[in-house]
């Protein structure tokens, strides 16, 4: 969830124009430069 949605769309397009999956670091970046925080572990499927 993004609450306000303020900058996905720009993020989304960020990320299509990477050439291979991003680091971790590189995400970060993103994340901070789109104002977004990702908060708590990641996801996991059983």
């Amino acid at each position: 969830m993004v609450q306000p949605a303020g900058q996905l769309e720009d993020f989304f397009l960020k990320l299509t124009e990477l050439k291979g999956p991003p680091t971790d670091e590189l995400i970060q970046k993103m994340h901070k430069a789109h104002g977004m925080t990702v908060l708590g572990p990641p996801l996991t499927l059983n």
